[in-house]
Parts: structure tokens; C-alpha cells; sequence
């Protein structure tokens, strides 16, 4: 039962108090600045070792602002205030997603339910962007995505903001760090660095198989 509140809580605070418009603004002007300093730095440096040391900063700076800039749009286009609710937490409207991913990277469909819960609580953040530059349905941080974001839907794009390339995209983060060989701390510490994080996932994850059986068979 505490464990339960506890959990409540920590969720309550994540989903009432999300990143401010103005901050997402702040961001994205932060990194815009921060790409035209660096493009003439490129321009300026002669040095053949330096030069692609700033081009991939330049790549890591220009993925950042594009999260930004992508919330700043999903922020526009939905203005709902989300607030974590434990009496509907357990929403699984995307269980057929979850199954579908699961079942085409090998790994079992609670986890990537209960990862969408605690990452996002189903999608219901108000900006789906966090302090920390994470984005999207699932959270990924940008330079993650580049790597393991996948065109699930099929529409010629990756986007952390489409529930399809999400789920699936997440799907084959936690494959490939673990969890395909059963492996899940080691998939979620790779997800997110901290103990705490994976033992509150791991907890939703036993709530979604004790509860959801029958959509387990």
C-alpha cells in the first residue's frame, strides 16, 4: 500500500508540474544560438581534427533543437493540462501496439506498457518533452533516437511523437540492451540511469501481468 502512494506521489509531481511553453521557447532559442556559433567555428577552423569534433557537436546541438522545436508544435496543437490519476493510470489503449512491438523485437509486452506509463503516463504529459531534453511518447533523449528510432507506421519518417515509431522504437532500444535475453534491469538502467527507476517499472510491469492474463494467452 505505501509502495503504491509512494509511487502516486512521485508520478502526481512529474504530471502537474510539466515544462512551461516559455521554457521550451527558451530552449530552443538556447540551442539555436548555440548552432550559429558553432557554424562559425566550422567555417574558422583550418584544423582537420577539430573540424569533425564540431561537426558532431553540430549534429548533437541540431538534434536537440529539433526536439525542442517539435514540442513547441505539440504543445500548440494540444493544450490539455495532464495530472497523474492512479484510478486511470492503468489505461492500456495501446495494448495492440505494445503486442505488435513485442512480438517483432522478442520481448514481452507488459514491459513496454509499463515503460509508457511511467515515462509518460500514456501519453497524457502536457509537452511530452522533459526538463532533461527527452522526448516524445516513450521519452527517448535525441541522440538515443537517432541510433534506435525506427519508421514503424511506415510513412517515410522516424518521430518520437507518433505512437507507432514510440512503441516500437522502444521496443528495440530494450531488445538490444537486454531485455530480448530477459535481461530487464540492464535494458531499463539503459534507459534511464537509476535503481529507483527500474524498480518502479519493474513494479508496473508485475502489475500488468498479474492483472492483464488474459490478454497475455
Amino acid at each position: 500500500m505505501y509502495k503504491t502512494f509512494l509511487l502516486s506521489i512521485i508520478g502526481f509531481l512529474l504530471y502537474v508540474f510539466p515544462v512551461a511553453a516559455t521554457d521550451l521557447h527558451d530552449q530552443e532559442q538556447k540551442y539555436k544560438r548555440e548552432l550559429e556559433e558553432i557554424e562559425k567555428q566550422i567555417d574558422q577552423t583550418k584544423d582537420k581534427e577539430e573540424l569533425i569534433e564540431l561537426i558532431r557537436k553540430k549534429s548533437e546541438i541540431a538534434a536537440y533543437k529539433r526536439a525542442y522545436s517539435k514540442a513547441i508544435e505539440y504543445t500548440q496543437e494540444n493544450t490539455f493540462t495532464a495530472v497523474y490519476n492512479p484510478n486511470t493510470s492503468h489505461d492500456l489503449q495501446y495494448i495492440d501496439l505494445y503486442k505488435q512491438a513485442a512480438a517483432q523485437y522478442n520481448i514481452d509486452w507488459t514491459l513496454l506498457a509499463a515503460v509508457h506509463d511511467q515515462e509518460t503516463n500514456f501519453s497524457s504529459h502536457a509537452t511530452m518533452i522533459s526538463s532533461a531534453g527527452a522526448l516524445g511518447h516513450m521519452q527517448f533523449m535525441p541522440g538515443t533516437w537517432e541510433h534506435y528510432g525506427v519508421d514503424a507506421n511506415g510513412n517515410g519518417k522516424r518521430d518520437p511523437f507518433e505512437i507507432e515509431d514510440a512503441i516500437f522504437s522502444a521496443a528495440n532500444y530494450l531488445a538490444a540492451t537486454g531485455a530480448a535475453k530477459g535481461d530487464i534491469k540492464s535494458a531499463l538502467w539503459a534507459y534511464n540511469h537509476s535503481t529507483q527507476y527500474g524498480l518502479e517499472v519493474m513494479s508496473k510491469q508485475e502489475y500488468y501481468k498479474n492483472n492483464y492474463q488474459e490478454e497475455r494467452e
